[in-house]
């Protein structure tokens, strides 16, 4: 039975259905790369913008740091999902970028091989390369560099290299792009306020008030300077002792740094100062503040005029040693003893105090070198804040504060607090409220000429009244005013090593415990006035190293700095809770983030900016005219072989393995695709192969290779694909439909296809509303 045919409309009337035929609409846009192009610069952007916030910074916080609060629970599950999603984003962007991007490259091809411009040229083989995708393909990417095989073409090659670009790009970012482990304040690890109750701080050290320490007893420390300066020796550890210049080095270097040797001795220009924590207390993630001390003396020697005839000041120290015709030496501190110097400020304070020694020796039975010397010493004190060792300065401790950072700034940035009867509050320049209770440290002494209790004084008195007060080896010989009472003393001194620096090897105070241990075998056996000889002549030969300004330099450097330990340490462990305040540690949390690269950030920032400016210069490409597919896949090969064979009847290979040769003959064939101009009357052949400029420019270079375009079929397995009997060029559907397209395309065509052949929007009015259509 027959098959019925479909009437087809009278004249030009065609049909109009209700969605528009691709029959009548030959070339389009196609939008939907828009969409997909869109999705790929989003996912390309998102974790590369992630991952440079989180090189400074949470992407929900300021800081990765909340010093004072700690950093939330939030905030810390945040970054770690944040750091998911940068993997996972980074992943799919990675096994995307070439699928998308070869993509995107396939419809740019469809644009580069329809005919844009008169003058413009691809032959078929150049065209059969491009369906083939070769930026996606190594082998054939590099087939297309060479110029002999004739495959190649610009857009081929620009693709490819940025193909190139586009899978760089990831193995690069993961080289640069490098992850950081940091340690930060969480809020369960506060020390006084925290999130979690049963996290708890550890208390390493306690701090002394400044108010506290005015309550020093001055014979506490008094005691403890003379105490600590018989017993001192240059390469004993001092555990109070900081160093001003502090750098990382070996261990055994960090041992003798914390001795008096490696500043006197090894690097004296190096300074030190005193606080009440062990030297190396670190506060891990927190940051506070702790009170030190430093002193600095230096001595020369002056004329005997110089020495003050009275000794200046409210309350100034004052003794001797007179023996007449033998010696005579005379001590004088100005200033004011039994009173702290410093203020209640936790600013910078700044103090000078002078030491005098006046020596006229007379001991001429004795053979060794005596002479007349007159010192002055001046020893300038300065007292402040440092912050203490933690992970945020790099393990060291901070330099002296010039002020006290504001309670804002403590709030914000830091994690001091005062003491439990504070209320755990922020410290601010001067606390006045510290309810020290004046007898935890011991009564103070009473002034023997008054009723005024006694505190330590500055450092430099406080070590005078240590080295020549009443409790010392000096003052015991000075009372020995005569012969009967020599032998004691000297006994007393000699027994009990009371000189002070008696161990020091470099210096000459040891002579004097020389003296005395030879002496103490033969007390019984001399009188009275041989002993009182003796016993001056001990002191003198003492007192005689500060001679050498060096020496005395040296000892008083020792002295002063452990006048400074004994008010910050003794003050800071008696009645805490009242005299100091409490220094905490806490390890912190570990996190991850990315390390901060400047290199990393332009090189990879370049990169994907290349990226999104070649995508968006392909889509603008892709977009310059309506093309007739989407891309060039096995259907649209298919359209283009069976187009070929219909209007230019050209014979391909057959179903068999092909070499260079079959694809050879695909060279003289003009593969852009054009617009049939309607205007020639002559035949399809014929047109194609006369107007095309690939045509024209091989014929004019060798006839030869210009195959027979005017066979009248190709046969293809038995079937047989000719002109239609009746000239028309509709294809099936069209005919079907009975639709007729405006304008038809073919291979090789030398019509150009324009921006203006592509779907128009129109308005059409209807009775009851206005609706757009494409025509």
């Amino acid at each position: 039975m027959a098959a019925l045919n479909t009437p087809q409309p009278a004249g030009n009337v065609q049909k109009k259905p209700e969605k528009e035929s691709p029959i009548l609409v030959p070339l389009r846009y196609r939008s939907k790369s828009l969409y997909l192009l869109a999705f790929y610069v989003a996912i390309l952007l998102i974790p590369w913008v992630m991952t440079c916030v989180m090189m400074v910074r949470p992407l929900d916080a300021a800081s990765y740091t909340r010093q004072g609060l700690g950093q939330s629970a939030s905030v810390i599950l945040n970054i770690l999902a944040s750091l998911d999603v940068i993997l996972v984003l980074e992943k799919v962007q990675a096994v995307l970028a070439i699928p998308i991007v070869s993509g995107f490259l396939a419809q740019a091809a469809v644009v580069y091989a329809q005919r844009r411009s008169p003058d413009q040229k691809l032959s078929l083989q150049q065209l059969v390369a491009l369906a083939d995708r070769p930026w996606a393909n190594v082998i054939s990417w590099f087939r297309c560099l060479s110029s002999k095989n004739g495959t190649g073409s610009r857009l081929a090659v620009l693709g490819g290299l940025f193909v190139l670009l586009v899978a760089a790009t990831p193995a690069i970012q993961s080289l640069l792009v490098k992850f950081e482990d940091i340690t930060i304040a969480t809020c369960w690890e506060m020390p006084v306020w925290s999130c979690n109750a049963a996290n708890i701080a550890t208390v390493v050290a306690l701090d002394p008030e400044p108010a506290a320490l005015e309550y020093m007893p001055q014979s506490l420390a008094v005691q403890q300077v003379a105490k600590k300066t018989q017993l001192v020796s240059e390469m004993d550890i001092q555990p109070y002792l900081w160093s001003e210049n502090w750098t990382s080095m070996s261990d055994a270097v960090d041992i003798q740094r914390g001795t008096f040797f490696w500043y006197d001795e090894v690097f004296p220009s190096e300074k030190y100062f005193v606080s009440a924590l062990q030297n190396g207390t670190n506060t891990g993630v927190l940051r506070e503040h702790a009170i030190r001390l430093n002193s600095t003396s230096a001595c020369v020697a002056v004329p005997a005029s110089d020495f003050p005839q009275t000794c200046p000041g409210d309350r100034p120290f004052v003794t001797n040693l007179t023996a007449p015709g033998l010696l005579d030496i005379r001590i004088c501190v100005p200033g004011m003893y039994g009173q702290t110097p410093w203020t209640r400020s936790r600013d910078r304070q700044d103090i000078s105090e002078e030491l005098w020694i006046d020596v006229v020796p007379q001991l001429w039975e004795y053979e060794v070198y005596q002479s007349n010397f007159t010192l002055r010493c001046t020893t300038n004190s300065t007292r402040g804040y440092f912050e203490i060792s933690n992970y945020r300065n790099g393990n060291h401790p901070g330099p002296l504060l010039e002020k006290w950072p504001s309670q804002e700034v403590l709030a914000k940035d830091f994690n001091d607090y005062l003491g439990i009867d504070g209320d755990f509050a922020i410290p601010s320049v001067v606390d006045n409220d510290t309810d020290s209770n004046l007898f935890v440290l011991g009564p103070a002494p009473v002034d023997p000429f008054n009723t005024v209790e006694l505190y330590a004084a500055g450092p430099l008195m406080t070590s005078a009244l240590a080295l020549f007060g009443n409790q010392s080896f000096f003052g015991a010989a000075s009372n020995a005013s005569n012969s009967s009472s020599a032998r004691s003393a000297l006994s007393d001194i000699c027994r009990f090593d009371a000189f002070p620096f008696n161990r020091l090897e470099s210096a000459g105070f040891n002579m004097a415990a020389a003296y005395c241990d030879e002496l103490l075998w033969t007390l019984e056996y001399h009188d009275n006035d041989f002993l009182y000889q003796q016993l001056l002549f001990t002191v003198y030969t003492w007192i005689a190293s500060f001679n050498v300004t060096e020496t005395a330099a040296t000892a008083l450097n020792m002295a002063t700095y452990f006048a400074n330990e004994a008010v910050l340490t003794n003050t800071a462990a008696q009645g805490y809770a009242h005299n100091s305040r409490e220094i905490y540690f806490d390890s912190g949390s570990v996190i991850i983030k990315p390390k901060w690269s400047l290199a990393a950030v332009i090189t990879i920032s370049i990169l994907i900016g290349l990226q999104i400016l070649g995508l968006c210069l392909i889509m603008v490409y892709c977009h310059s005219v309506p093309t007739w597919t989407g891309s060039f896949d096995a259907f649209a090969m298919l359209r283009v072989g069976a187009e070929l064979q219909r209007s230019q009847h050209v014979r391909f290979a057959g179903i068999r393995d092909t070499d260079k040769q079959d694809l050879a003959v695909l060279a003289s064939i003009d593969g852009l695709v054009g617009v049939v101009d309607s205007r020639q009357p002559m035949s399809e052949g014929q047109e194609a192969k006369e107007n095309s400029p690939l045509v024209r420019q091989l014929a004019g270079e060798s006839t030869t290779t210009v195959h027979d375009l005017n066979e009248s079929q190709t046969v293809y397995s038995g079937v047989s694909i000719g002109l239609d009997q009746d000239g028309e060029n509709r294809d099936e559907r069209g005919k079907r439909e009975g639709l007729e397209p405006p304008f038809r395309l073919a291979v090789g065509a030398p019509g150009l296809i324009t921006k203006d052949m592509g779907p128009r929007k129109t308005r059409r009015r209807d009775k009851n509303d206005t609706t757009e259509h494409e025509v």
